[in-house]
C-alpha cells in the first residue's frame, strides 16, 4: 500500500463517509482523525452505538459499499476504525473536546487518549458538548460567532457573556471608535452551541479551526 496515501487524512472524503453512513441508519456520535505521533499516520475513528447491538461487520460492510460510490479519494476501509462509545478512545478525547450533531473540522494537538500519544487530530464531531467556559457558540437570532466568556445568575435565569468574533470591518474600526471585546448578556435559549474544547488540561494551546460546516 502506498505510504503516501497512509500519512495524510482525506477530510472531505471522511466527512461525507459520516453523512452517508447516517444516511443508512447508522448513528455515528464521535467521528475525528487520529495521526499516531511515531509513524505520522492517521486513522480515522468512528463511534457508533450499533457496536454494542449490532455485528460490527456489518458496519464495515457498509463502509465498504460507501467507499466505493466515494469519488476522487483515497481513504480505504484499512484506515477506519468503528469503536464502541464506551471505549477508551472515545472516553478519553469526550473529556477534552464537546460538539453539537453537526460536523466540523476541529484541529488539537498532542493528545493522550486511549493510552496512545497522538502528534494532532481532526475532529468532526463529539456528541455531549455544552453551554460553559469557552464554548463557541452562534446567536439564533444574528447569526454571529463567539466565545462563551462567563455565565451569570440572574432571577430569570442563567445568562451567558458572549464575545463575538470581530467582522472585516469592525476589525478595520479597531483603534478608530470600536472598543472591543464586542459581546453581549444572552441566554440559552438564544444560542446554538458548536463546540468546546477544555483546556484546563491539556491541550493547553486553543484548537485550530480550519471550517466549519453548514
Amino acid at each position: 500500500m502506498d505510504q503516501d496515501v497512509l500519512v495524510r487524512p482525506d477530510l472531505t472524503a471522511g466527512q461525507e463517509l459520516v453523512k452517508r453512513l447516517e444516511l443508512a441508519a447508522i448513528p455515528i456520535d464521535a467521528a475525528y482523525w487520529l495521526q499516531d505521533d511515531e509513524t505520522g499516520i492517521w486513522q480515522l475513528i468512528l463511534s457508533s452505538p450499533l457496536v454494542v447491538s449490532r455485528d460490527p461487520r456489518q458496519i464495515y460492510e457498509e463502509i465498504r459499499k460507501i467507499l466505493l460510490e466515494l469519488p476522487n479519494t483515497d481513504l480505504n476501509r484499512h484506515e477506519i476504525s468503528v469503536v464502541s462509545p464506551h471505549s477508551s478512545l472515545v472516553r478519553d478525547v469526550k473529556h477534552v473536546i464537546g460538539t453539537d450533531r453537526g460536523l466540523h473540522e476541529i484541529r488539537l494537538d498532542d493528545l493522550h487518549v486511549g493510552g496512545h500519544k497522538y502528534r494532532s487530530a481532526r475532529i468532526y464531531r463529539v456528541v455531549g458538548g455544552k453551554l460553559e467556559q469557552g464554548a463557541r457558540v452562534r446567536v439564533k437570532t444574528s447569526g454571529r460567532l463567539g466565545t462563551i466568556q462567563g455565565r451569570l445568575k440572574t432571577p430569570n435565569g442563567a445568562r451567558y457573556l458572549v464575545v463575538y468574533d470581530l467582522t472585516p470591518d469592525e476589525l478595520e474600526r479597531v483603534g478608530v471608535d470600536l472598543h472591543p471585546p464586542i459581546g453581549d448578556e444572552l441566554p440559552a435559549d438564544d444560542l446554538d452551541l458548536l463546540y468546546v474544547v477544555r483546556t484546563g488540561g491539556w491541550p493547553e494551546k486553543l484548537p485550530q479551526v480550519t471550517r466549519l460546516a453548514g
